[in-house]
């Protein structure tokens, strides 16, 4: 898709961030929109853009990731740091 600034709508910008949410999961989504807001701040305050909506677009929050580790992976953690000599004993 190739579009000029002006063109993007907020629906376009809208579909990209489920997009990418779909694709790449809602941490990324959440980036690019970031980068996004940056751009078009940039571009509004710069006057090549006076379309703002597209600025404030909300991102969904992430579940917090969380992952315990097995006995296992606790070990060979472990043991790895001792062999590099990152831990003592």
């Amino acid at each position: 898709m190739t579009a000029a600034l002006g063109d993007l709508t907020r629906r376009d910008m809208k579909a990209i961030y489920r997009e990418v949410a779909e694709k790449n999961g809602l941490a990324m989504a959440n980036a690019i929109m970031r980068i996004w807001r940056i751009i078009m701040g940039l571009a509004v305050d710069d006057g090549l853009d006076r379309n703002q909506p597209r600025v404030a677009l909300e991102a969904t929050t992430p579940r917090p990731r969380r992952r315990i580790w097995t006995d296992s992976e606790r070990k060979a953690y472990c043991d790895r740091a001792i062999e590099t000599g990152r831990c003592q004993v």
